[in-house]
């Protein structure tokens, strides 16, 4: 760590900024939502996080070294701090995606056989929806 240097410090920042919106989500596991003030908190946390992920992306990468992507996690990020005053983010996703995808596929392969291409969606969505209702009433 060089405190002289600009991006050392906007690393340091981006490190603090995800142990504090991760400390928030762990102080309110068991919420359904997350409480107005801390909604708002952990909302602006996640824009400064991304703001900082941007700021190193572009110092780097024309340096050829691209270690700072922004992908599109960064943008459910912001949907996901914008939607906690709705929805506690522990309570319906799945941060690193993978796990939430391979559910996803292996629902949507069960709802092919004998529906057309154009139901498979909603009639996975509905079998989906169902199953979370299941899964909130056993909390």
């Amino acid at each position: 760590m060089d405190n002289n240097n600009r991006m050392h410090r906007v690393i340091r920042l981006l490190l603090r900024l995800s142990i504090q919106m991760e400390q928030i989500l762990e102080d309110n596991v068991v919420e359904h939502f997350l409480p107005d003030d801390v909604q708002k908190e952990f909302e602006r946390m996640a824009w400064c996080y991304c703001q900082a992920i941007s700021t190193l992306g572009r110092h780097y990468h024309p340096l050829h070294y691209p270690v700072f992507d922004f992908t599109t996690k960064f943008h459910y990020l912001l949907h996901i701090a914008k939607l906690s005053k709705y929805t506690n983010p522990r309570r319906v996703w799945c941060y690193s995606e993978e796990d939430m995808m391979d559910k996803c596929k292996k629902l949507s392969r069960g709802c092919i056989n004998g529906t057309g291409p154009a139901l498979v969606t909603s009639k996975a969505m509905k079998k989906y929806v169902h199953g979370m209702g299941i899964l909130f009433l056993d909390h």
